[in-house]
């Protein structure tokens, strides 16, 4: 019998992030992450569980509600797109190895390094490629510099926060970092306000930029149609593949290496740019740049000047403690950063501002007004006015998620005729387009 006060219930079930944080949190080790039919990543109650009914996994949630306004953070600049911040760069690591390796100019590796070097960390979470379904990631505790390398590049799916976080409560006191997604902080925010073990143990968060998560099926469907590949002989997945101006997904096996590039006509492309395989979550998301972290990292899209095979990354400081890290790296040189102005950074996201600004909030309203649930602390965007545009826009970015997850849900998507997926896809790809304009 499920019990009222867990998240497992069916109004949290569908505000989940995914993140994981429940999981480590619950104190009777109630709980664990479980792959969906639809490829999507949910807490369940372990078969013999010892739950506590104590709705400490309801507190720690960051996708049913989000953790109180961060203005305590005393940022003096705050951006309604980007949240609080002290100062922006754009840089790269001075490693060529660490920078090569990296999706977006290797800062965070480097920073990672850098105090591991110093002694300022004991380790680090941070994702890597779950090693029984290379479709899937998780998180661990890197302490070495090996480990942390092998962490590198993005990973185009959910992430499952909980092993990592786990790794840490049992790690031996110190210093630890935390390099994360925006749901996952969010949570993490929540947590270390309740728990004293992380709090004391947590030196400096790193954000990730996050556009959205996706199924872990988008993988499988690309091997599948765009690559004739058998995803039971896939062996390892790269969702960061290649130079970083035309990166793709490449798939490792007996076949050998096939890849594909995310950009063009590729089905990639497609895929992601009409939200196909989005969890219903991250349509509501608020956050694509980590507000609740001490230093935000990303691409550094149309502005980036530089090595356009190595990249650069955009750096968002939002608290002392990131500040003197990145000055530190900086003096040492282990980075290389530039400041830019806010004008500048919005201009290397703009897809993540679009969605912000114009499409969040019709999403946000048409969830609300069919009685789905959405977190409470966005319930009073459902009565601000929107253009017709834009609920256009989200009806057509809502219908594209869901009936995909469905279909996928229902092992059908597979069958689909690549060329009928293809017009299908760019009759939507127009749609949101035509929802996105200012």
């Amino acid at each position: 019998m499920i019990k009222e006060k867990t998240i497992t219930i069916k109004k949290y079930k569908k505000l989940c992030t995914a993140c994981g944080i429940c999981v480590a949190a619950c104190p009777g080790d109630a709980l664990e992450m479980r792959l969906s039919s639809a490829g999507i990543m949910r807490p369940i109650l372990k078969a013999n569980n010892q739950c506590r009914n104590c709705g400490l996994c309801i507190k720690v949630c960051g996708g049913y509600k989000l953790p109180d306004d961060n203005d305590a953070v005393n940022c003096p600049n705050r951006n309604s797109a980007i949240g609080p911040w002290h100062k922006i760069y754009i840089g790269y690591a001075q490693e060529k190895t660490v920078r090569a390796r990296g999706a977006s100019g290797g800062v965070v590796t480097s920073l990672l390094i850098h105090l591991l070097k110093r002694g300022d960390i004991r380790g680090a979470i941070v994702t890597v490629t779950d090693p029984e379904n290379p479709f899937s990631s998780k998180t661990t505790l890197a302490t070495s510099q090996q480990e942390l390398l092998a962490s590198q590049k993005s990973r185009y799916t959910q992430v499952d926060f909980s092993q990592g976080l786990k790794e840490l409560l049992q790690a031996p006191p110190g210093n630890y970092a935390i390099v994360g997604l925006p749901c996952h902080l969010a949570s993490l925010e929540k947590l270390t306000q309740i728990n004293r073990r992380v709090r004391d143990k947590l030196f400096i968060r790193i954000g990730l930029f996050c556009g959205r998560g996706s199924s872990s099926h988008l993988g499988e469907l690309v091997a599948i149609k765009g690559l004739k590949i058998i995803p039971k002989s896939v062996k390892n997945v790269c969702y960061r593949s290649g130079p970083w101006e035309k990166f793709g997904f490449e798939y490792q096996g007996d076949f050998g290496k096939k890849w594909m590039q995310f950009g063009g006509n590729s089905i990639i492309s497609q895929c992601w740019s009409t939200f196909f395989l989005c969890p219903r979550r991250c349509l509501l998301c608020n956050d694509g740049f980590a507000e609740y972290s001490d230093i935000s990292c990303g691409d550094a899209w149309n502005i980036f000047t530089g090595n356009k095979e190595l990249g650069g990354s955009v750096v968002i400081i939002r608290s002392q403690i990131g500040q003197q890290v990145v000055d530190k790296g900086s003096l040492e040189q282990s980075i290389s950063l530039t400041e830019i102005k806010i004008e500048d950074l919005l201009l290397t996201q703009p897809s993540i501002v679009r969605f912000q600004e114009k499409l969040h909030p019709a999403i946000v309203k048409i969830f609300s007004l069919f009685h789905s649930p959405v977190p409470l602390n966005l319930r009073e965007k459902s009565k601000s006015a929107l253009q017709y545009k834009q609920l256009v826009a989200g009806v057509i970015i809502i219908f594209n998620s869901q009936c995909s997850l469905m279909f996928s849900r229902s092992g059908l998507l597979r069958y689909v005729p690549a060329s009928v997926l293809s017009t299908f896809q760019k009759i939507f790809r127009k749609g949101i387009q035509f929802g996105s304009k200012k």
